[in-house]
């Protein structure tokens, strides 16, 4: 700007208006505006102008994207970003719970989860009035509840969760008879009553002499008379023993069909285990072991 020079008797009724613009940088910019009169009498102003374009940054601590909660559980939603900013959470205020650092803040507020996924909506707004956006998906799962059989073999006596189940018919063996002389030694279980008691569909398929059995996501087929192959899932598997070699097939006992017990329930996802001092066989559905 050019200096404009104005006549000492009226310079305290002249007033005037000067007008510049100027480029800000994003971030800080400092103005400085002087004031010089004829008598070289200075004045000075300082001006601190932000330029700020940058929208917030969302940080969403907690839960993560594609977290499990168990239906209708109160999820408390924590989201870190500017501490002046606003944040609202699926169009709900959410309140400062803590301070970071760098000028930060941990928002929170609580989100009703019912039996379906939700999607959770974060939105941010700085003092500048940029603003952000940040969506994750959460889940809601029943509980898996873990069943634990207890059966004894060459005994009709059989246990669920640490209660009493109805006696087997035929009871779990390894003897010749009733089993076939080739199975001797190998561990066979009644498969409806046992499967059963682990939730499982067991269908009888006559025509075939194939047993179904569904149970989750896993679906198991078995032939009887001497079929050493079953199918998992439509995939075809050898049926081995306990001991990684001997060839196995599914039975029939006084009219009930007999499987191989670590085979089926190893492969419906199921473990097997041996308790020494009851001299019991275990079976804990789903298996503890993933």
């Amino acid at each position: 700007l050019e200096p404009e020079i104005f006549s000492l008797k009226d310079r305290d009724e002249i007033q005037a208006e000067w007008e510049l613009e100027v480029d800000l940088n994003e971030g800080v910019n400092t103005i400085t505006i002087l004031g010089r009169d004829q008598a070289c009498n200075e004045d000075a102003r300082v001006f601190t102008i932000i330029r700020d374009n940058t929208p917030p940054e969302i940080n969403i601590v907690t839960p993560k994207d594609g977290d499990i909660f168990e239906p209708y559980e109160i999820v408390t939603v924590e989201v870190e970003t500017e501490s002046k900013a606003s944040v609202f959470i699926n169009g709900s205020i959410a309140s400062v719970v803590k301070e970071t650092t760098d000028g930060k803040s941990i928002f929170a507020t609580d989100v009703d989860l019912e039996d379906v996924d939700l999607k959770i909506i974060v939105e941010a707004k700085d003092t500048a009035g940029n603003s952000a956006k940040k969506e994750i998906t959460i889940s809601a799962v029943e509980p898996v509840k873990t069943i634990r059989l207890k059966l004894w073999v060459n005994t009709a006596k059989f246990v669920k969760d640490n209660n009493p189940a109805p006696n087997l018919d035929p009871m779990p063996t390894t003897q010749s008879p009733p089993l076939p002389p080739d199975l001797v030694g190998n561990s066979y279980m009644p498969v409806r009553a046992i499967f059963e008691a682990l939730g499982a569909d067991v269908q009888w398929i006559d025509a075939d002499r194939r047993v179904d059995v569904k149970l989750g996501d896993v679906f198991l087929q078995l032939w009887v008379d001497k079929v050493s192959t079953a199918k998992i899932n439509g995939k075809e598997v050898k049926i081995i023993g306990a001991d990684g070699k001997t060839v196995l097939y599914p039975t029939i006992v006084g009219g009930r069909t007999m499987l191989p017990l670590r085979f089926a329930c190893e492969s419906l996802g199921a473990d097997v285990d041996w308790l020494p001092v009851e001299k019991a066989i275990e079976i804990v559905y789903p298996s503890e072991m993933k």
